[in-house]
């Protein structure tokens, strides 16, 4: 299959397809401009500067991300109205095999409205720092695991919940994956974030948060009296 890389933006299907003709919009699909578009050009520009910054794969191009990410959410949308559902699949495909896609992956899930497209590039992210593990250095992986972890607590509120267990399982998997390489200094340090979620004193929804983190990771939680033990 081909692999992407920033360096090389992920295209939509195939022009033969009508709905990818040049000048299509998402309208035609019958999605209506968001409102919060114009927030949305904010958004982007203020993802951008924070893509540049903690995860691996160098200094993303804005017009790479923009384009990148209109062809996962034009994707996610044919496959929602059963449309060239292969074509699509073969965009996500992409995403997933790229060569250091967290960048875009960031991008994505920091400014795009369409919570399908922002699951896929979760998914992207866990696939992707797995395969690459051999090559990705220790910074990258911590970055990776608590990148996860800070975006599911920024975004308890959310009411796309799946997007946010999605990503905390990509951080627990991470974490599994580095287990015995960690130092238990760097551990402690994840676990103590977690915790403080888990005491509620960040509210309701975070503790619910650090409580399925720990779950996803084996754990057994005890809210209650803040003790966790694991592997159950």
């Amino acid at each position: 299959s081909r692999s992407l890389s920033l360096g090389s933006p992920l295209r939509p299907p195939p022009r033969s397809h009508p709905k990818f003709l040049h000048g299509w919009r998402p309208e035609a699909l019958g999605h209506r401009r968001d409102p919060r578009a114009s927030i949305q050009t904010l958004r982007s520009e203020a993802a951008v500067a924070a893509a540049m910054q903690g995860l691996p794969g160098g200094v993303p191009d804005p017009q790479q991300l923009q384009a990148t990410m209109l062809a996962i959410e034009q994707a996610c949308s044919l496959i929602q109205v059963h449309m060239n559902p292969a074509e699509a699949e073969k965009v996500l495909s992409s995403l997933h095999s790229s060569l250091m896609p967290y960048q875009a992956c960031r991008f994505i899930l920091e400014t795009s409205l369409m919570p399908n497209a922002r699951f896929q590039a979760a998914g992207a992210i866990g696939d992707a720092a797995i395969r690459e593990w051999g090559i990705l250095t220790d910074d990258n992986k911590r970055s990776l695991i608590l990148y996860c972890l800070n975006y599911v607590m920024e975004h308890t509120g959310s009411p796309d919940g799946y997007v946010q267990s999605k990503v905390s399982a990509v951080a627990a998997r991470l974490l599994k994956r580095g287990w015995l390489e960690f130092p238990d200094q760097e551990k402690g340090a994840i676990f103590f974030e977690v915790e403080q979620s888990i005491q509620g004193m960040h509210g309701p929804n975070r503790q619910f948060a650090g409580i399925n983190f720990l779950e996803t990771l084996g754990f057994r939680v005890f809210p209650f009296n803040c003790f966790f033990y694991g592997p159950a």
